[in-house]
This record gives structure tokens, sequence and C-alpha cells, in this order.
């Protein structure tokens, strides 16, 4: 994970001058439509907290995630969308013991972002977003249904390869919160970092 991360910083550095000419145009500007997807295989992290029966088990995973979004700029470099989440993740880890647990969530949710015109084909940009959803947790062969609600931050550039398309780099943070439906007393948190690439088309 570190050395994908020093990656990601160095590309950060170097991409505006290897990019130097502006092939973006007007695909930010207000009343453009965008929709893409990204992916974090392998590249993300989760740490969750289950408290149940006053006893709180933290278990850290491992997975990927797939992120689809489609959105509208309401104005020159902001824009607004609906996108929907499939995350999977896998450890064998809990409080020290080993304890297969395997999760898989799917949510609807929005987000707002906006993009930084340098005058080059790279755009930084950066976004906060709301999601509802629901997962399946096999917890050491004991199936735990969840509904959870979190929020999502995401920063990183579009890399303009066209006028009209962009490849992008970017970091994600999100903390979700929810309950079991099996379980009616338990508290579940979810902290999850990732580091994604995707495609995103502009018309």
């Amino acid at each position: 994970m570190k050395k994908v991360l020093i990656l990601f910083l160095g590309l950060m550095l170097i991409a505006p001058a290897a990019f130097a000419d502006d092939k973006a145009g007007g695909a930010v500007e207000k009343g453009t439509i965008t929709i893409g997807g990204s992916s974090s295989t392998g590249l993300t992290a989760s740490n969750t907290k289950y408290s149940y029966d006053n006893a709180d088990i933290t278990v850290n995973q491992t997975g990927f995630k797939i992120d689809a979004r489609g959105g509208y700029f309401v104005i020159d470099s902001l824009v607004v969308g609906g996108k929907v989440l499939f995350d999977y993740c896998k450890q064998s880890t809990k409080n020290g013991d080993t304890v297969d647990v395997t999760t898989q969530s799917i949510g609807l949710g929005g987000y707002a972002g906006y993009y930084f015109d340098l005058g080059s084909a790279i755009y930084p940009f950066a976004e906060g977003g709301l999601v509802l959803g629901t997962s399946t947790t096999d917890y050491d062969g004991d199936d735990t249904k969840e509904t959870y609600f979190g929020i999502d931050m995401r920063g990183g550039a579009a890399f303009f390869i066209a006028e009209n398309v962009a490849l992008d780099a970017s970091m994600s943070l999100g903390y979700t919160i929810g309950t079991a439906s099996n379980h009616e007393d338990a508290d579940i948190g979810k902290l999850d970092f990732g580091i994604l690439g995707g495609i995103a088309v502009f018309f």
C-alpha cells in the first residue's frame, strides 16, 4: 500500500508537465453531463467496529470497490449527481485471532464535486457525498445483514486525454454507521480508505 501511495503522489506531481496542453475545452462548463466509473481493486482498506452484547469487535479488511456515477454541471466547474457503489472486502483477523470475515455491500448516493481549472489538461477535483445501502457480512459462517448510512470524500485529478474523455486518479475516505437486521442491538461503524482509478466521459 505504501509503494502505491508514493506512486500515486508522484503521478500527481509530474502529470501537469506531461499534459501541458488544455485538452478539456468546455468539458467542465455549465450544462455539461458526465458519466463515469472508477474502481480500487485490491486498494481498499477498512476498519469496522461491531458493538454487540456489551462487547466491541474490531475487524480490519482489504478488498475492492466499484463506483459508477453520473452528474450535471450546475455552474462552471461544479457538478452534482448520483452514484451506485459496490464494495467487497475480506480479511482473516479479529482482535488478533484468526476469523474469516467477508462483506459485500451495495449503495445508492448523491455527490457534489468541484474541478479546478489550471489551464492545462489536468483538473484537480474534490468532492463529498452521502450514501445509503445494504450489506451482508459472513462472520466465521454466521451471516449478518446490515443497513447503513454514510458520508464519503474523494480528492484527486482528472487527466483529459481527449476533449471529452478523462482518466482520473483519486483517494477516498468514508465513514458509515449501520444496524444489523438480525441483531437489533448491534451498532456498526466502518471507516474505509481507498485509492481509485477510473474513466469519465463529458458531453
